[in-house]
């Protein structure tokens, strides 16, 4: 048994935490990309813009459903005014900033909590252990980690990883799914990003050498147990489906929404996002409801690292579809 100090950095949610170059937006029935009304084309040309689907994979199943659309720009004009602009058309529903979240705490040390269940205040206080006599998870449950990272090779994680055994690394897309060699988890971002352009995807959802926050999540839902190393998890019998949705080192989520939906499409039925903002996105409200429509996952997301008295709200945690999940200490208090 041994401890580590968990040194924990707090997140500094900035006021231009938006994706520079973007808003989303919705159009009334009868309106799309290819008929905008004669306003949103001036308005497209005069930005430098082209529209398309925000969530091009997302199938609209409910009939009161409508697609998000993404209008990218090169005019050198904050989000904020041009959805300003895209919003004094009849035909559009709403018009926002792409916000981007963040995750909640970067811890500055790795955190090791006793592998010996019984000495783990943080199981007992979670009634974990209680719970463990009825179930310690199953590997039929996927639970997809959408964050920043996911080291699947780690000795505590590796025979808990959700390998896709239809797409072993070959090179080719043996299971049809648009994705190469997916076996371990998926990369939706790649190791590095400027803000603006198409990703780079890739099967390694790791960031190496490290093992940054999605790793220590990935842990704490379901690292092997009783194994002598690392943490205990609550769902040890769980498997875990790595999602990688930021560049390397960088701490802002370009890609967890679409991290989301990637999870929701490849079996997750628990998918976690321990991460947010303080913006309300009626995009991502209508994005999630879309998801949870389609293919019934259980989302969970922090609602934030932060004292109670602090004037704050986040999303996703507080979307509805969500389970929002607070920080206690032993005491059940922040």
């Amino acid at each position: 048994m041994r401890w580590v100090v968990w040194g924990v950095g707090w997140l500094l949610w900035a006021q231009d935490a938006v994706w520079p170059g973007r808003i989303l937006f919705e159009l009334r029935e009868g309106f799309s990309a290819e008929r905008l009304p004669p306003e949103l084309v001036e308005l497209r040309d005069r930005v430098g813009g082209q529209v398309r689907l925000r969530f091009p994979q997302l199938p609209l199943k409910n009939p009161t459903s409508r697609p998000i659309w993404l209008l990218e720009y090169t005019a050198d004009l904050h989000p904020t005014y041009v959805a300003k602009l895209w919003r004094r058309s009849p035909a559009v529903l709403y018009a926002e900033p792409e916000y981007l979240p963040a995750p909640f705490a970067s811890p500055t040390q790795i955190l090791y909590l006793p592998n010996d269940t019984l000495d783990n205040p943080y199981l007992r206080h979670l009634r974990v252990l209680g719970a463990w006599d009825s179930t310690h998870g199953d590997t039929s449950v996927v639970v997809a980690i959408v964050d920043t990272d996911v080291k699947f090779d780690h000795l505590d994680l590796v025979d808990n990883i959700a390998y896709n055994w239809n797409d072993p690394i070959n090179g080719l897309d043996d299971d049809g799914d648009g994705y190469v060699d997916n076996f371990q988890g998926w990369d939706l971002v790649g190791s590095s990003y400027s803000g603006s352009g198409s990703f780079t995807p890739d099967n390694d959802p790791r960031v190496l050498p490290y093992s940054g926050h999605g790793t220590w999540m990935a842990g704490f839902a379901g690292a092997t147990t009783d194994n002598i190393t690392g943490v205990a998890a609550a769902g040890f019998k769980c498997r875990i489906l790595p999602v990688k949705v930021a560049p390397d080192n960088q701490p802002l989520l370009y890609a967890a929404y679409d991290g989301i939906l990637y999870a929701a499409q490849h079996g997750a039925q628990v998918v976690n996002c321990s991460w947010g903002s303080t913006f309300y996105s009626q995009a991502a409200q209508n994005f999630i409801r879309q998801v949870v429509q389609t293919y019934d996952p259980l989302l969970v997301a922090a609602a934030g690292n932060i004292p109670p008295d602090t004037p704050a709200t986040f999303y996703p945690a507080n979307y509805d579809g969500v389970l929002a999940v607070t920080a206690v200490d032993t005491h059940d208090v922040w």
